[in-house]
């Protein structure tokens, strides 16, 4: 199942638009007080990321209806965990090209640069349908990264 998902540059506090592959948006996230949250087209709440701070790292904790995951990113050392599944990550997260992958090997998804409506966007080919929020939820706490916070630091 392909989604693409657009950052949205306007002041009402939306983030980001989620369509599917005929380019129907079906899901909108927001900005919610200090997290944000992923609506679907009938204002029901499917997920919502909390994102903590330390110096140049940074927490994301994902949770949806059913289960719950974090990840932990460390640009220094340009990383990025997940906690709660055993999934990994596959190629550059900081260059927002990548795939996920389960403790089998298996692929989750893959996340790559696209084009939606004639638009630059991202596309995220998920492989089972039951894990779409989670990795959705991945992908937007990959994709909100700030470009300073995605550098390397470097020594002068």
């Amino acid at each position: 199942m392909k989604r693409f998902i657009k950052r949205l540059k306007n002041g009402s506090g939306e983030l980001f638009a989620v369509f599917d592959e005929s380019g129907r948006e079906i899901y909108l996230v927001n900005s919610f007080g200090s997290g944000i949250i992923m609506n679907d087209k009938e204002g029901r709440t499917l997920l919502r990321i909390r994102q903590i701070v330390f110096r140049k790292m940074r927490l994301c904790s994902i949770y949806s209806r059913s289960s719950s995951i974090k990840l932990f990113f460390n640009p220094r050392k340009r990383g990025c965990w997940f906690y709660g599944t055993g999934w990994q990550f596959v190629g550059d997260v900081y260059k927002k090209s990548f795939d996920i992958i389960d403790t089998d090997n298996s692929l989750v998804c893959s996340h790559a640069k696209s084009f939606c409506n004639g638009r630059s966007c991202y596309l995220l080919d998920i492989t089972n349908e039951s894990d779409e929020v989670l990795c959705i939820g991945a992908a937007i706490c990959v994709e909100s990264m700030s470009e300073v916070e995605s550098l390397c630091p470097q020594t002068v």
